[in-house]
């Protein structure tokens, strides 16, 4: 299992590496992507049933 590893700079938002779209992304832009899919399965998005989106949120809920 691969740990997910957060960016932290003082004034910046967080960011993680978004495997599927090969792109940095915010961690609230991730997050928000993520819930939007699998709230309504959309099957054509990138982040649905995103493993990557799973581990992220479920690290930053527990932090």
């Amino acid at each position: 299992m691969e740990k997910v590893v957060f960016e932290r700079k003082s004034d910046k938002v967080p960011e993680v590496y978004c495997k599927s779209r090969k792109k940095p992304m915010m961690l609230v832009d991730c997050m928000d992507s993520f819930v939007d899919a699998n709230a309504i399965p959309n099957r054509r998005s990138a982040c649905f049933r995103c493993l990557q989106g799973q581990r992220t949120r479920t690290a930053y809920a527990s932090s």
